[in-house]
């Protein structure tokens, strides 16, 4: 049987304390660098904010307008 890295509490403490973790895509080390390369209109709604559905309201719908014209 494998093992889920994810079920030792240890891992996970320690895991789920880390800046990306803690604060989403703005506090991951490499997303300035990533985010960088692309183009801003082709990043989805939930990662050009906070990474947050509550931070960019409407802007599911508004992305689904214009992804349909």
């Amino acid at each position: 049987m494998t093992q889920i890295i994810y079920d030792d509490k240890t891992f996970f403490a320690g895991y789920s304390s880390l800046p990306g973790s803690v604060h989403g895509l703005d506090g991951a080390p490499e997303w300035p660098v990533l985010r960088a390369m692309l183009p801003s209109d082709t990043l989805p709604w939930s990662v050009r904010g906070r990474n947050s559905c509550c931070s960019l309201p409407g802007a599911p719908d508004a992305v689904a307008r214009k992804a349909l014209g």
